[in-house]
C-alpha cells in the first residue's frame, strides 16, 4: 500500500456499496492513492501506515496546520505586502506593518516566523 501497487479488497461490500450510493466515496480501492496525491499539496502533513493484528492503521498528522488554498493566497499576498513595506522603510515595526495592512500584530509576527 505504501507504493500504490496493491490490489484493493472490500471487506464489507454492503457498507462500501452504501457509501458509494450516498456519494461518500467515488470509487473503490483508490483512497490511499488519492490521499497521498492530495497530501503533496500540504508539505507539513504526513500519513503513516501501521500494521495492527489482522489490519492496518492509517495515521494522518501535521507539524503546522494549513487552512487551505484561499488562506494560503491571503497569507502569501500579506507576506508580499510585508516585504514591500520593509523595502520602503527598513526600520518599520511589526505594529506599524499591522496598522498598514489592517491585521493584528500577532498575524504579522506569525508571518515573519515562516
Amino acid at each position: 500500500m505504501i507504493k500504490d501497487n496493491y490490489q484493493a479488497n472490500t471487506r464489507n461490500k454492503l457498507i462500501a456499496e452504501a457509501f458509494y450510493l450516498t456519494g461518500d466515496i467515488e470509487k473503490y480501492g483508490s483512497g490511499f492513492v488519492r490521499i497521498r496525491k492530495e497530501l503533496k499539496k500540504y508539505p507539513t502533513m504526513k500519513m503513516e501506515l501501521e500494521e495492527i493484528p489482522n489490519d492496518f492503521l492509517a495515521v494522518l498528522s501535521y507539524t503546522k496546520q494549513r487552512m487551505g488554498l484561499v488562506e494560503d493566497n491571503v497569507t502569501d499576498n500579506r507576506r508580499k505586502h510585508i516585504v514591500e513595506l520593509m523595502k520602503k522603510n527598513k526600520k518599520i515595526t511589526p505594529i506599524e506593518m499591522a496598522n498598514s495592512i489592517g491585521v493584528v500584530r500577532k498575524t504579522i509576527a506569525r508571518d515573519l516566523e515562516l
